[in-house]
């Protein structure tokens, strides 16, 4: 039996009731999604502490091979922390196939390695659809210019521009050295080529300077890494966000950034100003993250003082943490 008119007129929305699903549904997406977005933020930033937790254990492991913490980068601006470090972040094909040898724009090194992005080196939250290889490689001694792999992280070299010939030159003056209780990372003790600035020399002969032992403060009171400052839509581009290779050791804020009173972290990640290559930042809100000596993970606030920052920031400065 067919069902009268009158029971399908009954049995169907009103075109009332189905403006009113549909608002209900847009008002529960709206109420859902800031969650979703917080818990995915939440998960990346979990993520991000993950990597630069692995970045200090592997600093320690190194230390225990080599009897030094990690040089910012080697005599004549050849291999990085970054390419050092391979071996003790389960990359040792990519560090096997790197060139330490010979410098990142020498004609042999090979471009298959200086290209391969690492995801320890990676802040998820940052490079979510975002570029994770340079746009070009920064050379600055005439060489092959090449793109390579980017990083989020640098290394703390400290609280100020003073001594910035300890903190990356491959031969610092003795004064420099004397009478610097910065950070951690450090230039390495070496011997270039008789011609550094050849972008063909060659160089084996170096190493850190920093041990444990040299760092007065406690491992728990020092920075070994932080997540650097990188202006949102500028990735991978040497100006003006000085992101370009981990692996190019031409560029020293890729690799190393200071925090003090004159480099607090940047609040505002797409602040694009010249000063900000020299400081660190994060784009997790309000959150920038440190991996320190003892193996810890913290994050700090913009609003972090320079005073603590400074406290943290060096090695043997012998200041009364603020905290």
């Amino acid at each position: 039996m067919r069902p009268s008119p009158s029971r399908l007129v009954r049995s169907a929305f009103t075109l009332i009731e189905l403006l009113v699903v549909i608002a209900i549904i847009a008002i529960l997406i709206g109420l859902l999604l800031p969650a979703v977005q917080k818990v995915r933020e939440a998960a990346a930033r979990a993520k991000c502490q993950n990597n630069l937790k692995q970045l200090a254990l592997a600093t320690h492991q190194y230390h225990d091979a080599n009897g030094t913490f990690l040089p910012t980068r080697s005599a004549g601006l050849g291999p990085t922390w970054a390419v050092l470090v391979l071996p003790y972040i389960e990359q040792q094909s990519v560090y096997n196939q790197y060139r330490i040898d010979l410098s990142y724009h020498h004609t042999n090194q090979s471009a298959a390695a200086v290209q391969v992005p690492i995801q320890t080196f990676l802040c998820p939250s940052r490079r979510g659809g975002r570029p994770a290889i340079s746009a070009a490689g920064q050379d600055l001694r005439g060489g092959v210019d090449r793109p390579g792999a980017l990083g989020d992280y640098a290394g703390c070299v400290g609280h100020s521009t003073v001594g910035r010939d300890m903190e990356f030159s491959p031969n610092p003056t003795a004064s420099a050295v004397a009478n610097n209780p910065s950070g951690v990372f450090t230039g390495s003790i070496g011997t270039a080529s008789a011609n550094p600035s050849d972008p063909q020399y060659s160089n084996v002969r170096f190493r850190g300077r920093v041990t444990m032992t040299s760092v007065s403060d406690g491992l728990s009171n020092t920075f070994l890494f932080g997540e650097k400052h990188v202006q949102i839509g500028s990735e991978g581009m040497s100006s003006p966000t000085a992101d370009t290779s981990v692996y190019n050791g031409d560029n020293r804020k890729v690799l190393g950034r200071w925090a003090g009173p004159g480099a607090l972290i940047v609040p505002d990640p797409k602040y694009g100003a010249a000063d900000a290559q020299d400081r660190f930042g994060s784009v997790h809100p309000n959150n920038c993250q440190f991996a320190l000596g003892d193996g810890s993970v913290r994050g700090w606030t913009a609003g972090t003082t320079g005073g603590t920052l400074q406290a943290y920031a060096t090695r043997a400065g012998g200041e009364v943490n603020p905290e």
